[in-house]
């Protein structure tokens, strides 16, 4: 499949009025070369839609078979159910998705328009990671005292739980000097186990905006760590 060009698909998936389609987002998108506000305000809305989805799919129990339906099995977990746990499983599948948004999915056309709107095909694309991140919870509440030897690992890929995770000084201040202060902040946060909605509120932003924030700052870790290897 070619390039994904811009669509001309009615405005049948608007938000709320005043908004932009989605559609729109994406063609505007395209047309500032995947950079700028108007990008994200497309992964703000995609992770926002998602992180609702599928939070309330873990703690009403319908990703299961959601999953199933995918091709994976998951088993109930109810302290994975909870509603700060679910959100942060929720979460962790939301920024893989984030992370190849441009170069696996729009910018290679995975998306056509006559199949479904991006919102409800962003939350399918979602399901691998979720499962990965379910499964990988339900393991940890097996091996609550698990440490993490790799800080900067940690920083990129943070464990579901405050008792997984050791942070160094030497990696925060490396990850200050890539990132800034304010990004590096959010990433030891999430790290500690504050919730999405807790870092939300401590930078007065939306959870879907924090989802974002959180992505973007992963991947330029990694590719930071890439380049000194």
């Amino acid at each position: 499949m070619g390039s994904l060009k811009p669509s001309n698909v009615s405005a049948q998936d608007h938000a709320a009025d005043g908004e932009d389609s989605t559609a729109q987002l994406v063609d505007q998108a395209i047309e500032d070369g995947y950079t700028g506000t108007r990008w994200e305000a497309l992964q703000e809305r995609l992770a926002r839609g998602a992180l609702k989805d599928l939070a309330a799919a873990i703690q009403n129990g319908s990703v299961f078979q959601r999953c199933a339906r995918a091709g994976f099995r998951l088993y109930p977990e109810p302290v994975l159910q909870q509603e700060a746990l679910a959100e942060e499983i929720a979460a962790k599948a939301v920024s893989e998705v984030l992370l190849r948004l441009r170069d696996d999915i729009l910018a290679p056309g995975r998306w056509d328009p006559a199949l479904g709107t991006l919102e409800a095909l962003f939350a399918g694309w979602c399901l691998p990671y979720l499962a990965n991140a379910y499964k990988k919870a339900r393991r940890h509440l097996c091996r609550p005292q698990t440490a993490l030897d790799d800080a900067e690992a940690t920083l990129c890929d943070p464990g579901p739980s405050p008792d997984d995770t050791v942070i160094t000084r030497d990696a925060i201040k490396r990850a200050i000097a890539v990132l800034g202060p304010s990004d590096s902040r959010a990433l030891v946060m999430q790290a500690y186990g504050w919730s999405l909605k807790e870092i939300a509120a401590e930078f007065s932003v939306s959870t879907g905006a924090i989802a974002v924030r959180l992505s973007r700052a992963r991947c330029r870790l990694r590719a930071h760590r890439g380049e000194l290897m």
